[in-house]
């Protein structure tokens, strides 16, 4: 049958829907020959009806029928649907593929709630809203034939966006009540200019006293005073709030913080350990103020949290060393008590792996060797904490750094679980790891590379994957895909992003400005089905040609991107080089080898023999490799890391979602044969460090360089 994609968007686009009959004769007469709807129509009938709608009309109310997409985001908090029909699931026999209706209906339930968002802010103001919210799918199938049930919850907020509201009474008996939305400001950066270790002549500090008592900051505003009313016949309000920003507005915010961290409230609000006084200096030009012709007096704080400078453009705000900052999360609390390594494995490949878990398996291994260091790298948006962990040669010194060690030897990053339904990443990287701990041909290659393991990139979906996991374990569980929100981790957004796990990577690079990254991914490991989005999905997002996601095709890299450039002239190279340690590493694993070519070969036969737009089989050494028709230019090839110091960055996919028992085995022996191809490339690298120096009056200097990618024999010294 034929029936509206969405309801509410009846004219968007017709999709056909898979549904029941029942055709009953007698001799010559027919006696019945009727439509009977299926119990997942129902059910999505009611949601198209009941839910999306109410949804539309709290999302239009709480938002004066005109939501934004970034500044109002979320729209609301958590959307549940706890669902149990009488719809088994089937196993076909053939590798991990099964036949389930309540998994195509949890994808209809996570994919058409965020589509519905992206269709409802295209009619309302011309362009998708992003970041809807939590939405928690919960299918529950059962055999026995007996009515299904379901329950729909959703949590929302008091206001669009964060509000501040003023209820107030005069003495003489006047009520009224004033607002505020609070809207993301937009300005520079405050830059931190000194750091006051010691005062000439005071005695140092006792222990208990911050190991820096003050830090200066400066930071750049548009006014002395606060302007928004008299602005307010250039620009609307929130215009002005979110991008005019006043001397008056951060003395007002230091100030204020000070007096409420005395009451005792927000004790950990810029309140950070080993830090005391913080001074904000601000600074303002005229001709800004001048041109607007507003008059203002000086500006007056009572107190003495205020430094001002006679005849001078700038203020400074004082905050005292009034705060408590929150505790530090510390690695050896994740170590159980009382636990030492006597030689057991350590990383299982049994289930997936949840954030705590895989967390106490990276302590673990902290604990139990001197080669690896575990080190916070972040936290997520729902409070997680993000840890990382160095492997390289033993460290007796107290202090050392990051970028001397990447210069003497080559470093790689393994940044797993983006999409964190994709389970086998975090599973494959940490037996990586535990195997350069323990197995005696692999731990002398930490002698010549460093290692870095960030086990979970988005650990609220990890977590929520694996809670699903729990009660569906054989469904892909696109619920744990993407971030709590419903758009993915890997974007940044900039200083300040929704998502803070969203940075997290970038921060990575920079610490250790690695000559690889990589990002193993995943894929679902039996066909998807969406039965009312044209059974694959094709009307989300206009993206038509998913379909070559749809079904099991092996091991593989979705795009094998090289830098081929004059200005780079050994990436190239290297790069195949690596593709060749790649495809040997894969192809050395029979297991992995096997299901590669059954995967592929049926692939072909369903696929890639009827459509070959669509579908493709681009083969090297017998392994799937999609690769571009050229290579990039160097920095302006679209890569997220700067060539120079990085000469290739890749990501794989593995059938993993959602993968346990001997499937996940044997697609985390995939992942690992990977990580140690990469791994050896390195190893076998020829990494010279060449040393220069100069004397000039009264010191000296000295240079350490390291050509990326390492020179073949007979090569020159470009691209260091």
């Amino acid at each position: 049958v034929l029936r509206p994609y969405v309801d509410r968007f009846r004219d968007y686009e017709m999709v056909r829907v898979t549904t029941g009959w029942i055709t009953a004769t007698s001799g010559a007469d027919t006696l019945a020959h009727e439509r009977i709807i299926t119990d997942p129509e129902w059910v999505w009938d009611r949601f198209q009806a009941s839910t999306l709608p109410a949804i539309w009309d709290y999302v239009m109310d709480r938002h004066d029928a005109e939501p934004r997409g970034g500044p109002d985001a979320p729209f609301f908090g958590t959307l549940t649907i706890d669902l149990e029909l009488s719809e088994p699931d089937y196993r076909l026999g053939i590798d991990n593929e099964i036949i389930s209706t309540m998994d195509a209906l949890h994808e209809e339930f996570y994919f058409g709630t965020i589509e519905f968002f992206s269709l409802t802010g295209r009619n309302a103001q011309g362009f998708g809203l992003s970041y809807p919210g939590r939405i928690i799918p919960v299918m529950r199938p059962k055999g026995d034939g007996a009515a299904g049930r379901g329950h729909i919850t959703m949590s929302g907020f008091a206001a669009g966006r964060p509000t501040v509201i003023v209820r107030y009474e005069t003495a003489d008996g006047t009520s009224g009540e004033r607002r505020r939305d609070i809207v993301k400001v937009s300005m520079e950066r405050p830059s931190l200019y000194r750091a006051v270790v010691a005062s000439a002549g005071v005695q140092p500090s006792p222990s208990t006293a911050p190991a820096i008592p003050r830090l200066d900051f400066s930071i750049e505003v548009d006014s002395e005073e606060d302007l928004r009313d008299s602005l307010l016949v250039i620009a609307s309000p929130e215009a002005i709030d979110r991008s005019w920003v006043s001397a008056e507005q951060i003395v007002a915010t230091v100030t204020n913080l000070g007096a409420l961290r005395e009451a005792g409230l927000y004790r950990d609000a810029l309140a950070y350990h080993d830090v005391g006084e913080m001074r904000v200096r601000v600074e303002w030009g005229d001709e800004d103020e001048e041109s607007l012709e507003v008059e203002h007096d000086s500006l007056e704080v009572e107190g003495d949290s205020l430094e001002v400078e006679e005849d001078s453009s700038w203020v400074t705000a004082i905050l005292p060393d009034n705060g408590t900052p929150a505790p530090l999360p510390v690695w050896t609390d994740l170590v159980p008590d009382g636990w030492s390594y006597q030689g057991e494995r350590i990383v299982q490949w049994e289930t997936p792996i949840p954030p705590p878990e895989g967390h106490e398996m990276t302590a673990k291994l902290s604990h139990a060797f001197a080669e690896a260091h575990m080190y916070h790298a972040g936290e997520s948006y729902l409070g997680r904490q993000i840890w990382a962990m160095d492997l390289m040669s033993p460290i007796t010194a107290t202090h050392w750094s990051r970028v001397k060690a990447t210069t003497f030897k080559p470093t790689v990053i393994y940044s797993a679980r983006e999409h964190a339904n994709e389970v086998s990443s975090t599973s494959h990287v940490l037996r990586h790891a535990e195997l350069l701990l323990t197995d005696s041909l692999q731990r002398p290659k930490l002698d010549k590379v460093n290692v870095v393991i960030h086990p979970f990139t988005n650990p609220d979906g990890a977590q929520l994957a694996y809670d699903l996991y729990r009660i569906t374990p054989d469904y892909i569980l696109h619920a744990g895909y993407l971030g709590s929100l419903g758009v993915g981790v890997g974007g940044g957004g900039g200083s300040f992003p929704i998502y803070p796990e969203s940075k997290v990577r970038g921060e990575l690079w920079d610490l250790w400005f690695p000559d690889i990254f990589l990002n193993p991914h995943g894929y679902p490991s039996h066909q998807v089905v969406q039965l009312f989005s044209e059974y694959s999905g094709l009307v989300r997002s206009g993206r038509v040609t998913e379909r070559n996601w749809g079904f099991n095709k092996g091991w593989f890299i979705p795009g094998f991107g090289y830098i081929d450039d004059p200005s780079f002239p050994r990436h190239k190279d290297a790069a195949f080089k690596i593709r060749d340690y790649i495809t040997a590493g894969i192809n050395s694993n029979r297991d992995v080898f096997e299901m590669n070519q059954r995967t592929y070969d049926r692939y072909r036969r369903y696929g890639a023999d009827f459509d070959t737009e669509v579908f493709r089989l681009p083969m090297t050494d017998s392994v799937l490799i999609e690769m571009p028709l050229k290579g990039s230019r160097g920095f302006g090839g679209g890569g997220s890391f700067n060539p120079r110091i990085t000469i290739w960055n890749g990501i794989t996919e593995a059938p993993d979602e959602t993968a346990y028992g001997p499937w996940m085995e044997l697609v985390a022996k995939a992942g690992l044969s990977w990580d140690q191809a990469i791994l050896d490339y390195l190893y076998d690298g020829d990494h010279k460090v060449e040393r220069s120096g100069s004397a000039f009056l009264g010191g000296a200097t000295l240079r350490m360089s390291r050509t990326r990618p390492p020179e073949e024999e007979g090569e020159g010294g470009e691209g260091r």
